[in-house]
């Protein structure tokens, strides 16, 4: 990443931070560049996407995960209240035959 100062002229940022903290051309020019500091900021940027990338894959997995299982409750309660269904309809039927005195008459209800 080039240094502020080479960016602005349009100079190739050469720079080997194990010789000198900056770049070929400001040290030919004895000033200061900051294209470590550049160059350091977008490696932890980039750190922090990737990061954040893989966070997100688990979320989403978790997401997907969580979903299925809210698919899975949903569809036991839709069973649940189909046997509450059938078991009320039962019920009810057996109640209108005890309503029956004699078992030769038709039921009252």
């Amino acid at each position: 990443m080039s240094c502020s100062f080479c960016h602005r002229a349009n100079h190739p940022c050469i720079m080997d931070p194990v010789k000198a903290p900056s770049c070929s051309e400001r040290v030919r020019r004895k000033g200061r560049c900051d294209g470590v500091d550049v160059g350091n900021k977008l490696t932890a940027t980039i750190r922090e996407i990737r990061r954040l990338e893989d966070e997100e894959g688990r979320l989403t997995k978790r997401a997907l995960e969580v979903q299925k299982q809210v698919l899975e409750l949903q569809q036991k309660l839709h069973k649940q209240k189909k046997q509450d269904s059938l078991f009320r309809q039962c019920r009810s039927f057996h109640s209108k035959d005890s309503l029956t005195v004699n078992p030769s008459e038709k039921p009252l209800g």
